[in-house]
């Protein structure tokens, strides 16, 4: 469930087709995210579960998986 809203925030960040967003796809490889798209959906993603990742956290975020464990660790 946490995976498909991630992937639906990303989606949405750079209309993208869902299909296209996999839980390993690179941000930046795969999917052409500029850094400010990918602080976008860390962004929506904080929001959505009321989180706060720590900032050192953030730029190491490069797929869906990254932010599934940052939740996880959470």
């Amino acid at each position: 469930m946490e995976e498909e809203i991630i992937k639906n925030i990303t989606a949405g960040t750079i209309s993208a087709d869902h299909e296209e967003i996999t839980a390993d796809a690179s941000f930046r490889d795969d999917l052409l995210m500029y850094t400010s798209d990918i602080q976008s959906v860390v962004l929506g993603v904080e929001e959505e579960f009321d989180v706060k990742f720590p900032d050192g956290e953030i730029d190491q975020i490069d797929s869906v998986r990254d932010i599934l464990q940052l939740l996880s660790a959470l």
